[in-house]
């Protein structure tokens, strides 16, 4: 009696869809695992879809890459299902760039590590040339993540550069400062909201899926693209313009400037409707034959059940062992209660005159926080100063959201990068100078991140997510100096700070019982 080589068998079109679709379940189990493991950052994900109008887009990418995936399923025709293993290194290099996008808690990092996670465990199962069948819908996941936030300044300044020339062509009287425009009937202010991220990002999303389906060539498509995305920038510009136009010409009577997004979204899908019609005029896709649903579709083979296994039980082990730990190490601690902070009465000649109150909800999450007013021979200088013993996801220096202001509104007038002799020794800071309600106040930022003087928030959150991911402690300090703005107030600040550098005792932190901890500066 002859037993049949199940290998062999395997390779039927029976055993072909069988192991197919235990491949593909297989996939989905790995899938689940990773997204369990990544659960907060993909729960955080789903959240910003759901809040925030620049990332609705986001709850339409698995759908439509769904979609995609498809029509283009007529590609695996005669390929193999054979697991390509260098996939492997993928799947390791996007869990530890997780890793250390949790120890610096930047969500955007660890949703951006997952989505690359996922796409390694695809590539590790499904193959290269499979993979590669599958390229366009997989790589469009990463519309997945909510990213591009840094571009809103840009999209601000391009917004108001359009709004300020199409008002040129105006007879309405116009002055712009920054991102406020005031006109007769008054003062507008272009926001992040309203810098056309949104519009952007959808524009992205829906032109590269109508490309894939109206061109053939990658040049067509990236043309159609990129025509997309500077139609929608330049539509933002002129959805803005026709805002202020009709509030000035109508004294603010409709609510347009109120309902401004809501018209701006239908403005925006009037203008996809004709980049498609006119899209139309240039396709070179040709025609469907009368029996496409009927063309095989299905690999030709699959390879063996033990290579499958392995090639989802590997990559799930390595996202398990990394991001397990990665839980356990930057799991969230415990605030310390009852830290005080002191500073010396004395800094050279500058006196401390008093100590001011803050915003509750000025760097709230810190251990001990304070601020103090020196003054010397007229000249002011506030100091204020917020510590943390440890940091963590919620609770770290250098959170995006921080300020001496707490939840007030701020609107920055100028950046530099200033870099104060202190100790013999250039120190980069911060500088900002903020419009204030009677004038303007010139601060300087930096930190001490582990003992590390430093003015990039980065490198605090990198610090941190080093001492972290070796189980040790991760203490740091804000310093913050602020005047108001005037001639002499750079030379104020860093006269001051080179004072308060030298004073001894200089700034410390103490327990609830009054016991020194340790200084608080790395000058």
């Amino acid at each position: 009696m002859r037993v049949a080589d199940p290998d062999a068998t395997g390779q039927s079109p029976a055993g072909v869809r069988q192991r197919l679709l235990i491949s593909l379940g297989l996939l989905l189990v790995g899938i689940a695992v990773l997204t369990g493991m990544a659960w907060q950052s993909v729960t955080n994900m789903v959240t910003i879809w759901l809040n925030v109008s620049a990332y609705n887009h986001g709850l339409f990418i698995l759908p439509i890459a769904a979609f995609m995936a498809w029509e283009r399923r007529h590609r695996m025709a005669g390929l193999t299902l054979e697991p390509f293993w260098p996939g492997l290194i993928v799947v390791a290099g996007f869990a530890a760039a997780w890793l250390i996008a949790r120890g610096a808690a930047i969500m955007e990092g660890q949703q951006i590590a997952y989505v690359g996670m996922l796409q390694g465990l695809m590539l590790t199962l499904l193959g290269r040339r499979i993979f590669r069948a599958q390229l366009l819908p997989i790589m469009y996941l990463w519309l997945l993540v909510p990213t591009g936030g840094f571009l809103v300044p840009s999209l601000q300044a391009v917004a108001t550069w359009l709004t300020v020339h199409l008002l040129e062509f105006t007879s309405i009287p116009f002055f712009v400062e920054q991102f406020y425009i005031q006109i007769p009937v008054g003062l507008f202010f272009v926001a992040p909201g309203c810098a056309g991220l949104n519009f952007l990002l959808a524009a992205l999303a829906l032109s590269i899926v109508y490309a894939d389906l109206i061109y053939l060539g990658w040049k067509r498509k990236a043309l159609c693209v990129l025509t997309w995305l500077g139609v929608a920038v330049l539509a933002n510009g002129v959805r803005i313009f026709g805002i202020l136009w009709l509030a000035e010409v109508t004294d603010r009577q409709i609510a347009i400037v109120d309902d401004h997004l809501l018209y701006g979204w239908g403005f925006f899908f009037i203008i996809l409707i004709v980049l498609m019609l006119a899209g139309r005029r240039f396709s070179n896709m040709p025609p469907l034959p009368r029996d496409y649903a009927l063309i095989p579709w299905t690999p030709s083979g699959v390879a063996s059940m033990g290579k499958i296994g392995a090639a989802v039980m590997l990559p799930v082990m390595i996202i398990a062992t990394v991001l397990g730990y990665g839980r356990m190490a930057f799991a969230d601690g415990v605030a310390s209660q009852g830290l005080v902070l002191s500073v010396p009465q004395s800094a050279g000649e500058w006196k401390l005159n008093e100590e001011l109150g803050y915003a509750e909800s000025t760097f709230s999450t810190a251990d001990a926080r304070g601020v103090w007013r020196f003054e010397n021979a007229g000249a002011r200088v506030n100091l204020f100063v917020a510590y943390y013993a440890g940091q963590w996801d919620g609770h770290e220096a250098a959170a995006d959201n921080d300020n001496i202001f707490g939840e007030q509104e701020l609107k920055i007038t100028d950046r530099a990068a200033p870099e104060p002799v202190v100790s013999g020794i250039q120190r980069r800071v911060v500088e900002e100078t903020v419009d204030g309600r009677s004038n303007s106040i010139l601060l300087w930022r930096w930190y001490c991140a582990d003992d590390h003087f430093t003015a990039r928030s980065l490198e605090v959150r990198l610090r941190a997510a080093a001492r972290r991911m070796l189980l040790r402690d991760s203490p740091a300090a804000v310093f913050t100096l602020f005047t108001q703005d005037s001639i002499t107030a750079r030379d104020e600040l860093a006269a001051f700070m080179q004072a308060i550098s030298a004073a001894k005792p200089g700034l410390g932190v103490a327990d609830a019982q009054g016991n020194a901890i340790k200084k608080v500066g790395c000058w």
